[in-house]
């Protein structure tokens, strides 16, 4: 999406190790088009999913994040 020029990265001033992403004029022109594909994905993939279904994958998805999210952080301090 940088390539493309629908985003912009810029490093934090504060800490170098932090990459700051932007939308562009172009990703704010195309960004409503992007949630609605997203919106239309959700409702096809959770068609026949109970509440307590979805609710369930959240919390997983969630949990997945949070632990990609810490290896992360791991990778990035043990280059400092």
């Amino acid at each position: 999406m940088i390539q493309s020029g629908y985003i912009r990265k810029e490093k934090d001033e504060k800490d170098r190790r932090i990459d700051r992403l932007y939308l562009t004029e172009a990703g704010r022109e195309i960004a409503p088009s992007l949630q609605n594909t997203f919106h239309e994905l959700v409702n096809i993939t959770t068609k026949n999913l109970s509440e307590a279904e979805v609710e369930q994958i959240l919390i997983l998805l969630n949990k997945i994040l949070k632990n990609v999210t810490d290896e992360k952080m791991d990778l990035v301090s043990n280059t400092d």
